[in-house]
């Protein structure tokens, strides 16, 4: 990297209780004496409730971290704008987190060099590491990241940056069938020669929806195939870039790998087809509905969406199955609807999704965690040794579960 960007970049989540108190009618404590939670906070979307812990030196993790958030921008880090305007560091951490870039630079442990975490007893773990390689003992890091605030409050980190790309290409294209999906992605991966950075999916009935004349969008390919997929690089010269990127497509058409495309020509084009993609709110339209997140193999995509829609048409007559998501990386997101939000539908409706997975090694959460809706189907995607051991984990580093109690499992 330059001299004027470094390579890592510390995140302080730290103030002493002299800060705390200045936040005055926006924190309590709770029975225990040890838990403030802060409720109402001003800096904080949706008036959330935030949980922090009193660390044994008589230091807390603030909530006040919107400058820091700044700091950890998505061009620094991970580039994934699409996503970091949304959330925060910590929450990105305790999930996991990912976005449409995954394929380029990995789910947010891969930005995670190190950090500092406060366990259920007091004790303040710090393993600020700022090396790519350090294979001293166990990566206690990975205790903290992923596992959802279940085993430690994580307070600081430190990131790893990478060099924001100069150079940008984008594509929408058109296929007739998933195995022309699955050919694409070689194709362009193998082509671009590490420059690919997003590959996502609409299904037809997705599409169909966000471009109709009740929505925002005009289709900007016809409404006639099966896959319309958003292809995206990043490099480091525009016009090198651009002549292989266009030199593919043509030859991908000439193949017959791709039936269509259309390429962006302005910044303001290329920010009209994302938001096609990312235009979720149109399904919500149309009765309740409910945001599924699985992964699995690429190559069983398509024989498991289609037994999922057979499960769908098992019990119902009419009902809404809408796929699309980051088929770069095995993820896919389904949008369920039966006509009803009651417990017995939704279940059903989650049994219908969630229990092909167990046949193929799915997952049932690709990148937003368990929490609480998930842990009845945890069994589905870990094995009985597995839940055994992240319930061991959880009884040694929080034997009074005060810590996130009830998410994964009970």
């Amino acid at each position: 990297t330059t001299s004027e960007i470094p390579t890592v970049c510390t995140l302080e989540a730290f103030t002493d209780k002299e800060d705390l108190r200045r936040l005055g009618d926006y924190w309590t404590i709770n029975e225990e004496g040890r838990i403030f939670f802060l409720k109402d906070y001003p800096y904080h979307r949706n008036n959330s409730v935030i949980v922090s812990y009193i660390a044994g030196d008589n230091r807390v993790p603030s909530a006040i971290h919107e400058a820091t958030t700044k700091l950890a921008a998505s061009e620094i880090i991970r580039h994934d704008d699409q996503s970091i305007l949304i959330t925060e560091s910590g929450g990105n951490i305790s999930t996991n987190a990912s976005g449409n870039m995954v394929i380029k630079y990995g789910m947010m442990r891969d930005s995670v060099l190190g950090l500092e975490a406060v366990l259920a007893d007091g004790q303040v773990m710090t393993s600020m590491n700022k090396m790519l390689k350090n294979n001293s003992g166990y990566d206690l890091k990975q205790l903290f990241i992923g596992t959802e605030g279940t085993l430690g409050f994580v307070t600081r980190a430190v990131l790893r940056l990478r060099e924001k790309p100069t150079s940008i290409n984008t594509v929408l294209l058109a296929l007739d069938s998933f195995d022309e999906v699955i050919e694409c992605l070689k194709y362009m991966d193998k082509g671009l020669g590490g420059n690919l950075s997003a590959y996502e999916v609409m299904w037809r009935n997705f599409y169909e929806v966000v471009t109709s004349s009740n929505s925002n969008h005009t289709p900007p390919l016809p409404l006639n195939y099966s896959y319309y997929v958003i292809v995206e690089t990043l490099g480091a010269d525009q016009d090198k870039d651009t002549a292989l990127f266009e030199e593919l497509l043509e030859v991908a058409l000439d193949r017959g790998i791709i039936k269509d495309a259309v390429i962006p020509q302005s910044e303001t084009e290329r920010t009209k087809l994302w938001s096609i993609r990312d235009d979720v709110e149109q399904h919500y339209k149309d009765g309740p509905v409910k945001m599924f997140d699985v992964s699995m193999p690429i190559s069983f995509m398509e024989k498991y969406v289609q037994e999922v829609n057979a499960n769908f048409s098992a019990h119902w007559n009419e009902y809404k199955c809408v796929v699309f998501g980051h088929v770069g990386d095995g993820n896919l997101h389904i949008i369920g609807g039966v006509g009803s939000s009651e417990e017995e539908a939704t279940e059903l409706m989650e049994a219908c999704i969630y229990d092909p997975l167990k046949s193929i090694k799915g997952a049932i959460s690709a990148e937003h965690g368990i929490g609480l809706e998930k842990k009845n189907y945890l069994e589905i995607s870990r094995s009985e040794t597995e839940i055994s051991l992240m319930r061991n984990l959880k009884k040694a580093l929080d034997p009074k579960n005060i810590l996130n109690p009830g998410k994964i499992f009970d």
